[in-house]
């Protein structure tokens, strides 16, 4: 009986191992081996490169065609034409600029019209970026009025292209010939810049009130005598006792004195009766 218990429980261990390895081999290294070197390199320029880097993820309309090959920085000259570093004259003056492109591995070539959007968001508050593409429309409504919109010619690498790119940072083409990638209506994105902005306020903050809690733990300062002094609880119970005294007093005094201004009033006004009546007469 305790052989077969064995035996049973080794089974449902090596099952349980090898079905663990299938999962894995499904969810992490066929997805990974199948998105090597796919068909079409697409680059784009990244004003800010902030939460992306190599193998962030690529999405148009929220279906998963690739992901970021390669990420990194090129010299332009003033026209948008790519640098050869090596080789560049113009790359230390001021007529060059630096900038970030990134190549996107895809599955299918993608058709951008002129209302495009290309834009880093995340999908929750703990996952990572992704890159999501709105390649736009070919009919666009403005004003219950419909405009046809052109097809953009965007520049894709061939593989030798790439490899070139991937080993200098240069490759013949114009920055107009790429789209580029901008942060749209992305609240997380938006808190996320906003902290990242200001986190050394914000440790200032946080310092400062871990202090001031200190400080009114251990007795020290105004606030602290107030919550924690018993004599100055009593005081200020006796100093608002006498405000609330004086408050009634005055009340009483200022209806003292409206009653006697009626009662004035009241006997000017007889008095001024009476003296009207013996002028008739």
């Amino acid at each position: 009986m305790k052989k077969l218990m064995i035996v049973f429980i080794l089974v449902l261990s090596a099952v349980f191992w090898l079905g663990l390895i299938f999962i894995a081999g499904i969810t992490i290294f066929m997805p990974a081996q199948r998105d090597i070197n796919l068909n079409y390199y697409l680059p784009i320029v990244l004003p800010d490169a902030s939460g992306i880097k190599h193998g962030t993820r690529v999405y148009v309309l929220g279906v998963d065609v690739g992901y970021v090959r390669y990420i990194g920085y090129v010299t332009i000259d003033q026209k948008g034409n790519l640098l050869n570093i090596h080789q560049c004259i113009e790359c230390d003056n001021s007529r060059s600029y630096q900038l970030i492109i990134a190549v996107l591995n895809i599955r299918r070539k993608i058709e951008f019209y002129e209302n495009y959007k290309i834009f880093a968001k995340m999908y929750n508050v703990i996952g990572e970026k992704v890159i999501e593409i709105d390649p736009g429309s070919k009919i666009e409504s403005i004003n219950q009025r419909k405009k046809e919109l052109k097809t953009l010619d965007v520049r894709y690498l061939t593989i030798n292209e790439f490899y070139q790119f991937f080993q200098t940072q240069y490759v013949n083409i114009n920055i107009h010939q790429l789209p580029e990638i901008k942060n749209y209506d992305d609240p997380l994105t938006i808190v996320w810049s906003v902290i990242n902005e200001n986190r050394e306020n914000l440790k200032k903050i946080f310092i400062n009130t871990r202090e001031a809690t200190e400080k009114i733990n251990n007795g020290h300062g105004t606030i602290s005598l107030l919550l924690n002094e018993n004599a100055i609880h009593e005081n200020a119970d006796g100093v608002l006792f006498e405000v609330i005294l004086l408050i009634q007093f005055f009340g009483e005094l200022a209806e003292s004195l409206r009653e006697h201004n009626i009662v004035s009033k009241t006997i000017s006004g007889a008095g001024n009766f009476l003296g009207g009546n013996n002028k008739n007469k």
